[in-house]
């Protein structure tokens, strides 16, 4: 989906605004199909954040509906449904920072989209990106998105405090191009349920070969949740990874559980000046 479909402005900030270092935090859960306690699940992870409130928060992959493809289809909603929605959010857990929502079911035009929204502090959403290549896995019988989700057809970067900022979602990390046709972003933002059974074998694989490929951080929020009616298990290990494909933070392979870090924008620039792939 283009953003500008919607009317949004993809940027935050004066253009020449030198970029500041960027305070991120992913979570990682174990969603369920219950809309509702997933709600409140998120209200209090966001209260449970110490301190200041990160620059940009990311909540995985289907974090308020995962695991039944019927109920994700009856709790989809419209982008102003889920807008106040969020807005709810916000004002209860007083959380200030951009926001990320994982993935939602967002309906739109009679189809649903597996789609990313992102606010700004205060609530007003900065865009929308709608997965583009969706899971398809033989576990046994065919795992399937295309059983509830149509695909989005184009990445989306944002600018926020002078960083470029790329979305993905999850199967996409096994799509190359779909980060080279970012361009080069600072950051790329990735929530996931990866399964358990091939995020043994290839998660961290793939995030480290897409930061080193484009020379970027990389923020990754996975889901750890038990195998649903129409999912299997998922593996959590959400991670930060810089530029050069090091790990900086990992999360242990529990249902809940947060990753901070300072995401140094000279490390990038660094990164790109020792080994050029004309950035």
């Amino acid at each position: 989906m283009n953003s500008a479909e919607h009317n949004f402005s993809a940027s935050v900030g004066r253009k020449n605004k030198p970029a500041e270092n960027l305070d991120v935090l992913a979570f990682q859960c174990s969603s369920s199909e219950n809309i509702s306690g997933n709600m409140r699940e998120a209200v209090r992870s966001l209260k449970k954040i110490k301190g200041t409130s990160p620059d940009l928060t990311l909540f995985p992959e289907n974090f308020l509906s995962h695991g039944n493809y019927d109920s994700i289809r009856q709790n989809a909603r419209s982008l102003t449904d889920w807008g106040k929605l969020f807005q709810k959010f916000l004002d209860e857990s007083g959380h200030k920072g951009l926001v990320v929502w994982g993935t939602v079911p967002l309906r739109r035009n009679g189809k649903i989209f597996n789609s990313s929204i992102v606010t700004l502090p205060g609530g007003e959403i900065l865009c929308v990106y709608e997965k583009v290549h969706l899971f398809s896995c033989r576990m046994g019988s065919l795992v399937s998105e295309t059983a509830l989700y149509s695909p989005g057809n184009e990445a989306i970067v944002f600018d926020f405090k002078g960083w470029r900022i790329g979305l993905s979602v999850c199967f996409d990390l096994r799509f190359p191009r779909h980060f080279s046709d970012m361009k080069f972003p600072h950051l790329i933002l990735c929530p996931s349920a990866f399964t358990k059974k091939t995020g043994a074998l290839h998660w961290e694989l793939l995030l480290r070969a897409r930061a080193v490929e484009n020379q970027a951080y990389i923020l990754a929020a996975n889901q750890r949740a038990p195998a649903g009616k129409d999912f299997p298990e998922t593996y959590g290990k959400s991670m930060i990874i810089d530029p050069l494909g090091e790990i900086i933070c990992r999360a242990p392979e529990r249902s809940h559980a947060q990753i901070r870090a300072q995401l140094d924008m000279d490390k990038i620039a660094e990164t790109r000046k020792m080994i050029d792939l004309g950035a």
